[in-house]
């Protein structure tokens, strides 16, 4: 496990983001941050050298209510829609330049279609406490890389929570 550098402010951007999709295997995906692919391209080893494969994104689409007083109620269903990212075809389209972005804290389902593994390549962002203040040490946060959910936060000893409970001893202590 490593480590991303710290960081404070307000919006940054972690340089690369990258996942693997193997053919016939679904992938749910739950990102805790903006993720924006960039970039869907076939790998130097190829399963089959004449096969198409698509890339397949399911995402969440607008909620869908019976009427207008469902909707005013912030009732309704919420249903999937499954959309064509690209298709890739080994010796004449190789990779496909997108700009995708998925919102952190919901749920997709990414997928190839076809023989070949694709690799999808973007960025990460991640919003932190925007303030317009310069940010203090408590605000800084250090992240690690999580196989499943890119960047995520590490919790710190001597954090925010530490302080806190600092202060309530000091006041104990008067």
């Amino acid at each position: 496990m490593s480590l991303l550098p710290i960081f404070s402010g307000t919006l940054i951007a972690v340089p690369v983001w990258s996942f693997t999709l193997k053919p016939g295997e679904p992938q749910p995906f739950a990102p805790l941050f903006d993720v924006v692919i960039t970039n869907i391209a076939l790998g130097d080893e190829l399963e089959d050298q004449n096969a198409r494969t698509t890339v397949k994104l399911s995402h969440p689409s607008s909620p869908v209510t019976d009427g207008p007083d469902e909707a005013a109620a912030g009732g309704g269903t919420i249903e999937s829609t499954v959309t064509v990212l690209c298709s890739l075809i080994p010796g004449k389209i190789e990779q496909a330049t997108v700009n995708i972005t998925l919102e952190g804290g919901e749920e997709y389902l990414l997928q190839a279609v076809g023989k070949n593994t694709v690799f999808l390549t973007g960025k990460c962002y991640i919003d932190s406490d925007s303030s317009d203040s310069e940010p203090s040490d408590s605000e800084s946060v250090q992240m690690t890389w999580d196989e499943n959910f890119g960047p995520v936060p590490v919790a710190q000893p001597g954090g925010v929570d530490a302080t806190e409970d600092n202060e309530d001893d000091e006041d104990d202590s008067q």
